[in-house]
Formats: structure tokens, C-alpha cells, sequence
């Protein structure tokens, strides 16, 4: 009975003691560990981005209308396109990638849609043969078909 008192007094003696420490060193602790609140926030967000209801553009039910409108009047490369590059094509239009800084180094980026810019130069690195001789009218076409703008 005795020993348990003070086997219960030096837990809380040694928990007290490390609630100081951790307290005292939070600074160098926060900066040799990389934890952050900011860090957390923008992992989680990122992790549900997907769910996220203020998104640029929604993703439609299916894509099967807009491929074959792709196909008859935009011709190559849509016209050989398997189902992967299909995939690959609305991922790019929709997904979410890691683009936008999230201010501070050390910290992760924050998912975000591509913008328009940025999928045209995606897509002519993807596919230069017709996306390289597209003016803006035609890239305004296209992202008529796709966005049904």
C-alpha cells in the first residue's frame, strides 16, 4: 500500500516535471519537430479538398457526351485517345494539385484546381502537335465543350 503512494506521488512529481519542460522548451520543440497548427490545417485540408463545395468547377456524372463533342469537332488527338488519357484529360480539367504556396517555407502547398493558363500549358506539353497551332478562339471553343460554359 505504501509502495503504490509513492509510486503515484513520483508519476505525478515526473508528469509535472515534463509539463514544465515542454511548456519551457515549446519554441525549440515546435521548430525541431516541424509541428505546426498552420501545418496540420493545411494537410487536413488538403486531404478533404475533394469535399471542398466553394470548387471552381464540379465534376459532371459522366464525361461520355462531351468526349464524343470533343471528338467530331476538335478532331486529334481527341479522336485516339484510350481510356487512361481520357482519365488523364478530365483529371487535369478537374483534379486538384498541390499548386498554391501556402506563404510561409516549410510549409506544405495547398491543393487547388488548375487554372485555364495552366491547362493550356499542360496540354500543349501533353500533346503539342495540335494544341501548339491554337489560337485563342479555338482554345475558347474548347473549354466551351469541356466547362459547358
Amino acid at each position: 500500500m505504501l509502495s503504490k503512494k509513492i509510486g503515484i506521488k513520483l508519476f505525478l512529481i515526473f508528469g509535472f516535471v515534463s509539463l514544465f519542460l515542454i511548456f519551457k522548451f515549446q519554441g525549440v520543440l515546435k521548430d525541431k519537430g516541424g509541428f505546426s497548427l498552420e501545418k496540420a490545417k493545411i494537410n487536413f485540408d488538403n486531404f478533404f479538398a475533394k469535399a471542398n463545395p466553394n470548387l471552381e468547377r464540379k465534376r459532371p456524372v459522366a464525361f461520355s457526351e462531351r468526349e464524343s463533342e470533343l471528338q467530331s469537332y476538335f478532331g486529334e488527338p481527341f479522336t485516339d485517345f484510350t481510356r487512361e488519357e481520357w482519365s488523364q484529360f478530365w483529371n487535369l480539367m478537374y483534379g486538384l494539385f498541390p499548386k498554391e504556396p501556402a506563404g510561409k517555407p516549410g510549409l506544405p502547398n495547398k491543393m487547388r484546381q488548375l487554372t485555364e493558363d495552366e491547362i493550356t500549358s499542360e496540354l500543349i506539353s501533353l500533346y503539342p502537335q495540335p494544341f501548339l497551332m491554337y489560337q485563342d478562339s479555338h482554345w475558347s471553343s474548347l473549354y466551351q465543350v469541356i466547362f459547358k460554359k
